[in-house]
Parts: structure tokens; C-alpha cells; sequence
């Protein structure tokens, strides 16, 4: 029975368009932190339309996590030096 379910459930989301499975074309929502760190002076909150039009990578991590730190962090500094280009 789990099997059947599993197939149904991949072959829906195979026969789905791809523009249809994930966040593509959504506008982002905003951001409800009440507290940030680093923020440059006078600027007291950050909010997603401060990046309009640019690319935003946002890592969330444990900073106890060895697969943060073993893949997370790597994979992170390859995605800057790609964006930066």
C-alpha cells in the first residue's frame, strides 16, 4: 500500500509542470524577524523588498551541526563566488 501510494504521489508531481511545482514567478513574502544582527548603521530592520531584483540566498544552520559545517558552509562559499561573478 505504501508503494502504491509513493508511485501516485511521484507520478502526479512528474506530470505536473514544472513551473507549477515550486516557488518560480511567486512574489517572496516579507520577513518577520524582530531582532537582527550586523544590520548597517541607522538601519534598524531588513525586509525582502530591500533585494528586489537581486539574487538572495537565505542558509539557516545550527551552529552544532556537523553537516552544516562538513556541506552547508562549502556549498554556501561556492554559491557566493558563482553569484558574484
Amino acid at each position: 500500500m505504501l508503494l502504491f501510494t509513493l508511485l501516485t504521489v511521484l507520478l502526479t508531481w512528474v506530470e505536473t509542470p514544472v513551473a507549477d511545482r515550486g516557488i518560480l514567478k511567486q512574489e517572496a513574502p516579507s520577513w518577520e524577524v524582530e531582532k537582527w544582527f550586523n544590520l548597517p548603521e541607522k538601519k534598524g530592520r531588513l525586509d525582502v523588498t530591500d533585494f528586489k531584483g537581486r539574487v538572495v540566498y537565505l542558509y539557516c544552520f545550527q551552529s552544532w551541526c556537523p553537516g552544516c559545517h562538513k556541506y552547508g558552509f562549502p556549498t554556501l562559499k561556492q554559491v557566493i563566488k558563482k553569484v558574484r561573478r
